[in-house]
């Protein structure tokens, strides 16, 4: 059965790479947009047991002067212009799962989703925008914080829009044991306890649109995490990578 969290971490990780779009077409002078839209999006899941998903999603992104919402992250430009800007934060960490998601992960205490919050930075060197930024738990599931760097460049046709990108992501010990961990109380022949340390997992994206009318835009996505050995040592971990595809349409307002 498709359960809510699997739909919010497809969200989570189609605005990662869809958010390249936002930076690099914000721009102070142009109105307000909303898109909305719905597509067809499938990933891995890097637990034991825990099947790959194909599912319907629905895509709502909305850009203006000072506010931006991208699904799962909104935030709030308070400094800067076209060049370099700094925006606070506040984003639905989509990790964790259920003891009943697989049957390797019975008996385990459930990882639940959290509100992280920090500050964002990016800066345009005249080819590309990099992106900075810091967030931390917000709600006290994983008293943890992760750093993104990432960088990305915009080519542009007559109605293409492609869009590669590369970063890293480093994740804090707390916020990794939080999620890949075993504590000793859940600990069990094949399943010995685990405590994962800090680590650092590079990623790569490609975002395209075809604008197939004034309002309407074909959009695909790819993205493709590579996790560290902190993450993949993790007796309940079972992939080396995290990988999403996502097509769909979008309706500009």
């Amino acid at each position: 059965m498709v359960q809510p969290r699997q739909i919010v971490r497809l969200l989570a990780l189609l605005i990662t790479t869809a958010a390249w779009v936002s930076a690099q077409e914000s721009d102070p002078n142009i109105p307000s947009e909303l898109n909305i839209g719905f597509g067809v999006a499938a990933y891995n899941s890097v637990y034991k047991g825990d099947d790959s998903e194909t599912l319907a999603i629905p895509i709502i992104f909305y850009e203006s002067e000072k506010f931006y919402f991208r699904g799962r992250m909104g935030g709030y430009r308070f400094f800067g212009d076209e060049t370099f800007s700094v925006a606070a934060i506040g984003q639905w960490r989509v990790d964790g799962y259920d003891d009943d998601d697989s049957w390797f992960l019975r008996g385990m205490k459930d990882r639940e989703m959290t509100l992280d919050g920090g500050l964002s930075a990016t800066y345009f060197d005249g080819w590309g925008a990099t992106t900075v930024s810091l967030v931390t738990d917000l709600l006290g599931r994983h008293d943890g914080q992760e750093l993104t760097v990432s960088y990305g460049h915009r080519f542009l046709s007559e109605r293409w829009t492609l869009i590669p990108a590369a970063g890293v992501l480093w994740k804090s010990n707390n916020l990794a044991d939080y999620y890949y961990g075993v504590r000793a109380g859940e600990a069990i022949s094949g399943r010995p306890a685990y405590s994962a340390g800090d680590g650092w997992d590079p990623f790569v994206s490609l975002y395209t649109t075809y604008k197939i009318t004034d309002q309407w835009s074909f959009l695909a996505t790819l993205r493709y995490e590579w996790l560290g050995s902190e993450i993949t040592d993790s007796p309940i971990v079972n992939d080396h990578y995290q990988a999403m595809l996502m097509a769909g349409l979008m309706y500009q307002f």
